[in-house]
């Protein structure tokens, strides 16, 4: 782009030879063939025309002879996974769901924990002959991961039943929060509408 605003035209041909892509465009969106444009060069847009015209027929031969090698080499595929069933395509074949879902059958996934291997806690259990892909107990059959833990929020001791006083109070306390809460918001606004009549 550059060289194309600067109307240099060995260095256009010099990296038009290397295959610089003409269509990247500056951040005001302009590419090498706009500049050209701008410019009035009509040498230069005549170089970058016929550069243009080349690449696409050259890639047009590529693609043809691709799609040729592509007919050729396609064939019926047989998957041993899938009950040794004929496909048309080994790729399709192989990167669908059914595949997919063949191959993964009797395969186990790892289980992973969030502790690291590096904790006490866990080589301990793997001292005392824990396997860490089996559940706890005897025969592995327990839980295998820990308990999630709830968050507390009152003063209540564990296994204590709510009584009806108590329900009665956490709902004021609440109530009065939400009073206050509503009060600071309502103070905040007047406070700005009164800031807003000075300035």
């Amino acid at each position: 782009m550059i060289a194309c605003q600067a109307n240099s035209v060995d260095v256009v041909k010099e990296l038009l030879k290397c295959d610089v892509d003409c269509s990247i465009r500056d951040k005001a969106g302009n590419s090498a063939q706009s500049l050209v444009i701008k410019n009035k060069n009509v040498y230069l847009a005549s170089i970058l025309l016929n550069h243009r015209k080349e690449s696409f027929i050259e890639s047009v031969n590529v693609h043809t002879k691709s799609n040729e090698t592509y007919h050729k080499k396609k064939s019926k595929y047989t998957c041993t996974i899938c009950d040794n069933r004929t496909f048309d395509s080994k790729d399709e074949h192989l990167s669908s769901t059914i595949h997919n879902i063949n191959a993964s059958k009797g395969i186990k996934v790892p289980t992973k924990y969030a502790i690291p291997e590096t904790n006490k806690g866990f080589q301990l259990m793997l001292k005392g002959g824990w396997d860490k892909e089996s559940g706890l107990g005897r025969d592995g059959l327990g839980t295998k991961y820990p308990i999630r833990s709830v968050l507390k929020n009152d003063k209540i001791g564990l296994g204590h039943k709510k009584n009806k006083k108590v329900k009665e109070q956490s709902e004021m306390k609440s109530f009065r929060k939400k009073m206050l809460e509503n009060d600071k918001e309502r103070n905040r606004r007047l406070e700005v509408t009164f800031r807003r009549e000075f300035y």
